[in-house]
């Protein structure tokens, strides 16, 4: 909702979900199949995006979710989609009626609503 992203979520939490297992760096770099552990670093301290495969192992490994292991990233890419949601809904709003507009109108309301909103029927 507005409040959490009010509060400034960090890019990532990585290494706090990293530190949780107990594995090291070079211990999640095996895991993922790499030979070194400098790709790891740079992504607990959010100076390169990870790949979605990558994503999609940190997600495996840790057992969360990747808006959860990269809340910040996500709140930006949700603030975002919803500013512009708004200025094609308005767009949209002024052309002829049909079905397929209502359809995407319904769809970017329900974006504009913000997070935990039913999708339209």
């Amino acid at each position: 909702g507005p409040s959490r992203r009010m509060s400034r979520r960090l890019k990532t939490y990585l290494r706090a979900f990293r530190k949780r297992t107990g594995l090291t760096q070079a211990e999640v770099a095996f895991l993922f199949g790499w030979q070194g552990s400098k790709g790891i670093t740079r992504h607990e301290w959010a100076l390169r995006e990870p790949v979605l495969r990558t994503v999609l192992a940190y997600e495996v490994l840790f057992g969360a979710a990747a808006s959860e292991l990269f809340a910040g990233v996500y709140d930006e890419v949700e603030l975002a989609i919803i500013e512009r949601a708004h200025v094609l809904h308005e767009r949209l709003e002024v052309s002829d009626p049909s079905p397929q507009v209502e359809r995407k109108l319904a769809t970017l309301r329900r974006i504009m609503d913000g997070p935990g909103s039913a999708p339209s029927q």
